[in-house]
């Protein structure tokens, strides 16, 4: 999915993809079958609610693509929807309290 609109996805999870989901794998080991073992690297605070706000951004994208949109047209709509903004907006606040 995320590679059915790269340029989307990068501005959406970052330049490193696997990462991302190597993330969001541990994370959702760590919540969904609770395995202990994951919690030091799984998303907590407002890290899990940057995590959710990439997903839904990411499903967003996902319907969109179904829809037929373009990857321009995804990109206009997603910045209108002030989605980039609102990610950046997390990440900035996770920095800053670095």
């Amino acid at each position: 999915m995320l590679a059915s609109c790269a340029t989307v996805s990068r501005k959406i999870v970052g330049d490193d993809l696997d990462a991302f989901t190597a993330h969001l794998k541990v994370t959702r080991d760590f919540y969904t079958h609770y395995n202990p073992a994951k919690e030091p690297k799984a998303a907590k605070g407002v890290g899990l609610l940057l995590l959710t706000v990439q997903l839904r951004t990411l499903i967003e994208m996902a319907f969109l693509r179904e829809l037929g949109f373009g990857h321009r047209a995804i990109d206009a709509i997603l910045t209108r929807a002030r989605r980039y903004e609102e990610i950046d907006h997390f990440k900035n606040y996770i920095a800053g309290r670095s």
